[in-house]
């Protein structure tokens, strides 16, 4: 679920979610900070991956991040949520890997 869902179902017990309250108000804290207007100042390369399935930094966040940062590889893992590099293992490595090649050279 996303962040905000996330605090929204733990602030509402009549929802009957289960949420970590630790997790449920950093949701809330993380989605009150605004720094897209900053990512032009990293000048460096950068590979952005994301689970498709992924509800606490969901892919539809991280093409805005990625639309707002130079130069931005994005790669949307499939069949991944929030750990895609324990859940597509595989996927992950070589998306990293031919990154850092690239930017090696």
């Amino acid at each position: 679920m996303p962040c905000w869902s996330a605090w929204k179902s733990w602030s509402e017990p009549s929802t009957g979610n289960s949420v970590d309250p630790g997790f449920a108000g950093c949701c809330l804290a993380t989605s009150q900070i605004e720094v897209l207007d900053r990512l032009k100042e990293i000048n460096c390369p950068t590979l952005m991956t994301v689970g498709d399935q992924d509800h606490g930094t969901p892919p539809e966040m991280t093409k805005i991040i990625a639309a707002n940062l130079p130069g931005a590889e994005l790669k949307i893992i499939p069949d991944a949520a929030h750990i895609a590099n324990i859940e597509q293992t595989e996927i992950y490595n070589r998306n990293m890997m031919d990154f850092y090649l690239r930017v090696a050279k």
